[in-house]
């Protein structure tokens, strides 16, 4: 546990390495690394990937140079820039089963957003991750405090989840606001400060029908490919399998029309095929509209990357083959948050949401 003079000593450093480096910095971020979350999103997902791991990668050498600590090193490629993506919570609960795990992402910094099916729990934590697991151990997660919720999305029932779920799979927690330092730097309970870039809500239609939109970003504290809980957040790009889901299914799941997508790759595509697994459930399915700029360190972000909060994870599709333990690697289905009845709820729950309606981003100044 900190003592309030060193978590002191601890914000104050952060804040001024933020202040030199950070997203109100003048500096000319030319020289910074980037990680091309944007640009991954043009090309297919295992291209995409292969660029973003490449990225990551060469961050974490940097880091690790830096710091002459090669531990630091992320070797599997699959563990993101946690400093990019700190509104991408951890959500525990308890239910007559047991402990679970889901994921979340703040909408504001009072909101996150989850699946519906996370929402029918009891004794709930929520969590932000600030730091690997390999290098802080327990320290890695701060708690955030929790005010109210879960709330379900109307129409959703914990009783019949698998009938009610389909197009309402969502829930809503508050928590209490971490203080506002400055810019879009906050201060944690426990003495650390991040910096967050909420997403962006747009028009579902309008995004998934964008026809240079190849893959998505998903990111989740759920099982990897082993049937082992990552330790730390994992993010992917996984390809579209259906828009809109049109024809009102998926293979043999129910999808609803124009509420709902479906995410996975090619059954004949080579390799491991990233997918969403247990303990993802409720996390964010990005469309990266930036790439993250690191300073030449690896240290610290020039520039978080921008990012459209296309859906949230909902559930695997059923009737096809998934090899990974868990029932997963087949392709998932996902809640459209861009539509007129997630909008009206959340504004009926004062959510302090980004809404944008341009489907298309555009740079500050473009």
């Amino acid at each position: 546990m900190n003592s309030p003079g060193i978590a002191s000593c601890r914000l104050a450093f952060t804040l001024a390495f933020l202040a030199i480096f950070g997203v109100a910095s003048a500096q000319d971020d030319s020289a910074g690394v980037h990680v091309r979350y944007g640009e991954a999103a043009l090309f297919d997902p295992e291209a995409g990937d292969a660029m973003v791991a490449d990225d990551t990668n060469a961050v974490a050498d940097l880091k690790a140079e830096s710091q002459e600590m090669p531990s630091a090193r992320v070797a599997n490629g699959v563990d993101v820039v946690l400093s990019n993506f700190s509104e991408v919570v951890k959500i525990e609960f308890s239910d007559a089963r047991g402990r679970h795990a889901c994921t979340g992402v703040m909408l504001s910094p009072d909101a996150v957003l989850t699946a519906g099916h996370c929402g029918c729990g009891r004794a709930y934590e929520v969590t932000m991750q600030t730091a690997p697991v390999e290098r802080a151990g327990d320290t890695a997660f701060s708690i955030l405090r929790i005010e109210g919720g879960p709330f379900l999305f109307p129409g959703y029932s914990c009783s019949y989840p698998e009938t009610t779920g389909v197009g309402h799979d969502l829930a809503l927690m508050r928590i209490v606001p971490p203080a506002a330092k400055e810019g879009n730097v906050f201060e944690l309970d426990d003495g650390v400060a991040v910096e967050l870039s909420f997403p962006v809500i747009r028009s579902g239609v309008q995004v998934l029908s964008q026809q240079l939109l190849n893959s998505i970003f998903i990111l989740g504290f759920g099982r990897t490919e082993t049937g082992a809980v990552a330790k730390n957040l994992q993010g992917a790009n996984v390809g579209v399998l259906s828009r809109h889901c049109i024809a009102g299914h998926v293979f043999m799941s129910y999808c609803a029309p124009f509420r709902e997508f479906s995410l996975g790759r090619n059954s004949n595509t080579p390799g491991i095929a990233p997918d969403s697994c247990g303990g993802d459930s409720g996390g964010p399915a990005y469309r990266m509209d930036s790439d993250l700029i690191m300073d030449p360190s690896g240290l610290f972000p020039l520039h978080l990357s921008r990012r459209t909060l296309v859906g949230i994870v909902s559930r695997a599709v059923a009737g096809v083959v998934h090899p990974y333990r868990g029932y997963c690697g087949g392709g998932g289905i996902y809640t459209t948050v861009g539509t007129r009845p997630v909008l009206d709820w959340l504004r009926s729950q004062k959510v302090s949401f980004l809404y944008d309606p341009n489907p298309t981003y555009r740079a500050a100044g473009g």
